[in-house]
């Protein structure tokens, strides 16, 4: 059994991992609450873990005692798997990221790129949400440059990043250049498709491309409209999975620091207000 430390606002993800996966409990250290879920809910992980044995915990957004309940979980011997990067010491019964090798429009964009009529990357334009709090935006901007790397095939040699605070939220803007002549545009707002399918990817050869409004069901009724993203779109259950299974392997120590790289970057550009250089 494992459990979900998550979001309120990310309760459309948790059911889709209770649908695939044994769940013990939800963590929910923040103040709003969750709707009706399957599993039991607790507001912090040492009272959750005083009534659970988890195989493992998966941990989908950042929060304030997050670190502290990560030693908690090593000093436990339980296994960690975090959707973003934490700024604690290397350890074996812990990771994160990953998602890019589960989430679809990813694969998908992958496998029509390997075509020969695609050519060689060129150009990547993503877009995503995440810009809430600091921490969150750092996790989103890190999974979309985790992305890029491997839609385009080669390390980022060159990265700038601009960002902007508004009540709380964070824009990010990225523009990265590749060992193989690539470019990539990438996006963070604090508000957009969950989970985004947003993607232009431009080859020698061709185009590819998926729109988030014209692939998401809409549902309108009497009070509007409301868009329905299908549960087959989140790579969480195939991410969870292969972790719990030891099919994917750990984040590599470049890509470690050039994620602590990117979060001391996104401080840097809030205090100046101009785009700062990430790499090199």
């Amino acid at each position: 059994m494992t459990v979900l430390v998550a979001h309120p606002q990310q309760a459309p993800v948790v059911r889709a991992v209770a649908d695939a996966l044994p769940l013990a409990a939800i963590c929910n250290p923040w103040r709003t609450r969750f709707g009706d879920l399957p599993v039991p809910v607790h507001s912090d992980l040492r009272s959750l873990l005083a009534e659970h044995e988890p195989e493992a915990v998966i941990v989908l957004r950042p929060y304030s005692g997050l670190e502290s309940d990560l030693v908690l979980c090593e000093e436990r011997q339980i296994r960690v798997l975090c959707a973003g990067p934490v700024a604690l010491p290397p350890s074996p019964l812990r990771q994160w990221g990953g998602q890019s090798r589960h989430t679809p429009v990813i694969t998908q964009a992958l496998a029509q790129s390997r075509q020969p009529a695609f050519g060689q990357p060129v150009y990547l334009r993503r877009v995503a949400g995440g810009g809430g709090a600091l921490l969150q935006s750092w996790w989103s901007a890190c999974q979309l440059l985790d992305e890029a790397q491997a839609l385009l095939g080669a390390p980022p040699i060159w990265v700038q990043l601009a960002a902007v605070r508004a009540a709380a939220k964070h824009h990010l803007v990225l523009t990265a250049a590749f060992a193989n002549g690539a470019n990539a545009h990438l996006v963070v707002s604090p508000y957009y498709f969950s989970p985004s399918t947003d993607l232009t990817l431009l080859g020698s050869g061709g185009l590819l491309f998926a729109d988030t409004a014209t692939n998401t069901p809409v549902a309108v009724h009497a009070g509007g409209s409301r868009f329905y993203q299908p549960a087959s779109l989140y790579p969480e259950p195939a991410w969870i999975g292969a972790f719990l299974t030891g099919q994917d392997p750990p984040v590599t120590p470049s890509d470690a620091a050039l994620h602590h790289r990117l979060f001391a970057a996104i401080r840097q550009a809030l205090r100046c207000g101009l785009p700062v250089p990430v790499l090199p």
